[in-house]
């Protein structure tokens, strides 16, 4: 008798401390509510406490939180954070007996009625904010092209811009081109790009200083060093390989190789050369140190990539890399490295805007057909680009029209608003997707709602990227993606993060839902805000901070294992928790 009494006892105890326990959790759950909420509100005032919050601010605060319980594992307020101004992996039946199977036919845009005025917007988690752009004189695509990017301080007022070592100028990256002359046979191609590189001049002189330094080598004026890069995958992760290498090679002075084999299509069926001859067989099995993607766990190169300097990580003559990331993130936070590269790109650190224009310049024909098809269908509308992974390569969630509707409702959401002093342009979608039947949905799914939106595809005929012609359209596509107006991509595809990077102007993601608030949990597989790597799930669209690719591998290669890990290193890769 005694024992049961003292047993309850126990139990009672046990539940007055579990009540507790539950109080103390609840009242700091609904504090930690509170004050992201008081953040939020003083983000939209533009960081003035006093300023009341408007109308429309606190109707988007109602509708995040009505689409945030529609879904289940919803974040509330706190993923309104990621909602702020800013800026595959393959795409594409065999050609055609047409004359030139990927010569763009301007097929007649798919619509069934005019479009139909509505004064409600799609209620949605995604919160659309309008755009800066900066306006230069245009060659090809006029308005179409969009100049530079952001920088940090624009982009993050609340956080403002690191200023850049004093030092920066006098590292032995820079000074290891001081005597190098620049290159003046490419000229007409840096004025061509002008747009991209008048925002960073000193990255450009350092560009043509680096193909005086592989004419050179290649010349024998110089010592030979090369790194040469093995591009594994399909087109843009290769395109993302190169960019890699490219960086790895400029901050180490040494020259580029591209082995180009094992591919659908060589360099030369896509792009010119930058300057110098980057494809030769003779210089693609030099030796040196070798860098590939690991088997798994902590990567032995990741130590020497983000930290060490790199005459002593790496002091052989050549250096050979096998990869399919892009690993520049390691080398922009690497400490002995980032302020130089900060000072090249005015403070922004964004190397693959004006590195990607550098490196990869279509072939005349791709650009004609790019041009065309530019002038014939976007001038003088409002483009919208939706690159949407359709089939299941990596996972098994294929597209639904569920699915399909936050692509479209995201589509809508970023149309700007017009005014009396903007003239009302006429708004059209332009569809890359990866299949055929993907291609047939998402003519048919984007036309639902209340909208009626002319829907653009590049060709008349479909084509896979498992042959020359098929390469050639997934790049044309890719360009076409870049010269929208405003792009919607799909998560963890490097041909949405290629577009968006080669535009300079941050896009939308459509993107599963995190579980929790947790980053790279110990011992969870490639995880981002808590979402299991390669999770294909759609379920909400933001826009991202910023427009440069994410280095997937960041941290499950292991970052935060390093000797010079800072946790600002993962939070300025990640800017703020984005999805990649």
């Amino acid at each position: 008798m005694h024992r049961n009494k003292h047993n309850r006892n126990r139990r009672e105890g046990l539940g007055i401390v579990l009540i507790v326990a539950f109080f103390i959790f609840l009242i700091f759950y609904l504090r930690f509510v509170a004050s992201h909420t008081d953040e939020i509100r003083r983000r939209q005032r533009g960081g003035n406490p006093e300023a009341p919050v408007s109308s429309k601010s606190k109707r988007l605060d109602r509708q995040h939180l009505i689409a945030e319980d529609e879904i289940e594992g919803g974040l509330g307020v706190e993923w309104d954070l990621l909602n702020r101004q800013g800026r595959s992996d393959e795409q594409h039946q065999q050609p055609s007996a047409d004359k030139s199977p990927i010569e763009p036919q301007h097929p007649a845009p798919t619509t069934t009625q005019q479009p139909v005025a509505s004064t409600k917007k799609p209620v949605a988690v995604f919160q659309p904010v309008p755009r800066r752009t900066f306006h230069h004189n245009d060659i090809n695509l006029g308005e179409h092209i969009h100049s530079r990017p952001l920088s940090d301080a624009e982009m993050f007022p609340l956080r403002p811009q690191k200023k850049v070592s004093a030092h920066a100028t006098n590292s032995v990256f820079l000074q290891s081109y001081r005597d190098i002359s620049e290159n003046s046979l490419d000229s007409a191609f840096f004025q061509s790009e002008a747009h991209v590189f008048s925002q960073v001049p000193e990255f450009a002189v350092i560009l043509r200083k680096w193909q005086t330094l592989n004419l050179e080598m290649r010349s024998g004026k110089r010592p030979a060093r090369f790194v040469t890069v093995h591009p594994v995958g399909q087109l843009c992760n290769r395109l993302m390989a190169i960019t890699s290498a490219a960086m790895l090679a400029i901050v180490t002075s040494r020259g580029l190789v591209v082995d180009d084999s094992g591919f659908y299509a060589q360099s030369s069926d896509l792009f010119e050369e930058p300057g110098f001859p980057w494809v030769d067989g003779a210089l693609s099995s030099l030796g040196g140190h070798y860098i590939t993607n690991p088997e798994g766990g902590v990567w032995t190169d990741t130590e020497k990539l983000l930290c060490m300097d790199y005459a002593h990580a790496y002091p052989e003559s050549h250096v050979e890399m096998s990869i399919n990331q892009y690993l520049v993130p390691y080398i922009t936070n690497n400490p002995h490295y980032r302020d130089s590269i900060q000072w090249l790109t005015r403070g922004t650190l964004d190397v693959f805007y004006p590195l990607s224009h550098f490196l990869f310049r279509p072939i005349a024909a791709i650009r004609s057909w790019r041009d065309d098809y530019v002038a014939a269908h976007f001038r003088g509308k409002f483009v919208v680009g939706l690159q949407v992974r359709s089939g299941s390569d990596f996972t098994d969630h294929f597209m639904s029209a569920a699915d399909w509707k936050i692509y479209r409702n995201c589509a809508e959401a970023v149309v700007p608003d017009s005014d009396d002093n903007t003239p009302k342009k006429e708004v059209v979608y332009f569809l890359a997707t990866d299949t055929e039947n993907g291609r047939k949905a998402g003519v048919t799914e984007l036309q639902q709602g209340s909208h009626k939106r002319d829907v653009l595809v590049s060709t008349k005929t479909f084509l896979l990227s498992n042959h020359p012609e098929g390469v050639q359209k997934a790049l044309l596509d890719l360009l076409l993606l870049s010269a929208c107006d405003d792009r919607i991509s799909t998560a963890w595809s490097s041909y949405g993060y290629f577009a968006a990077g080669f535009s300079g102007i941050n896009g939308n993601l459509v993107v599963d839902l995190p579980p929790s608030q947790i980053i790279a949990q110990d011992g969870a597989e490639q995880r981002f805000m808590g979402v299991a790597h390669k999770s294909d799930k759609r379920r909400q669209c933001v826009r991202l901070p910023t427009h440069q690719p994410c280095f997937h591998k960041f941290e499950s290669w292991g970052a935060s294992k390093s000797t010079c890990f800072v946790k600002d290193m993962f939070e300025r890769e990640m800017l703020n928790g984005r999805y990649c």
